[in-house]
């Protein structure tokens, strides 16, 4: 959950930010973002929000004024042993 509540895994210190503004869904294909019931809107890439809407890679999030940006990380590979 993304908002302005202690409560929030991702707590965002904004009057413009909900106490539960959206959240963030991990399913087997990706994540989704939802926003929920936010007085100021939940926005991907500058498009308010009226249903769940799939995340990739660098979109722009916009929780009321506050913007942020989603990433994806790949785990690491392992380290190669090298040969002295």
């Amino acid at each position: 959950m993304l908002g302005r509540t202690p409560e929030a895994l991702v707590w965002i210190d904004s009057v413009g930010v909900s106490r539960r503004h959206a959240r963030i869904l991990l399913t087997d294909t990706g994540a989704v973002l939802e926003d929920l019931g936010s007085k100021n809107g939940t926005y991907v890439n500058g498009v308010r929000l009226d249903r769940p809407h799939p995340l990739v890679d660098g979109d722009e999030i916009r929780l009321g004024s506050v913007r942020i940006v989603f990433r994806v990380f790949s785990a690491p590979l392992s380290t190669e042993t090298e040969s002295s």
